[in-house]
């Protein structure tokens, strides 16, 4: 008769019992990893996002562009930037600005040496 080593016999038992459980324990594991990798992906898309976000809000990479157009160029400049409020803007010119000159009669007379007076009055 052929003796059986209980112990060899019992290990080999307990390996098969615990079979089922160690290969659902490791799909488990597999699918939380995956999961967990899955989630740093999103993690990570959504930091990028943010800061793509951050750039376009900026005040010099505005996804708002605003713009700005004059009828007859050379009497009226204007500029927008992204926080400007749109619209339609309509800018009426009264009177265009024109240099004058003031002269007064001065004596035939007048020379290097001549006063000048310090006060007085000036009518129009």
């Amino acid at each position: 008769m052929s003796s059986i080593d209980p112990a060899t016999f019992a290990a080999q038992f307990a390996q098969i019992e615990i079979q089922p459980f160690k290969q659902r324990y490791q799909l488990q594991t597999n699918t939380y990893q995956s999961q967990l990798s899955a989630l740093g992906k999103v993690e990570s898309a959504m930091r990028e996002f943010r800061t793509a976000l951050n750039e376009m809000n900026s005040s010099t990479n505005s996804i708002i562009k605003n713009s700005t157009s004059i009828s007859q160029e050379g009497y009226f400049t204007a500029n927008a930037d992204a926080k400007a409020l749109s619209g339609s803007y309509q800018i009426f010119v009264e009177q265009v600005a024109t240099s004058h000159q003031v002269s007064t009669g001065m004596p035939a007379d007048l020379d290097a040496t001549t006063e000048i007076p310090k006060t007085g009055n000036l009518e129009f």
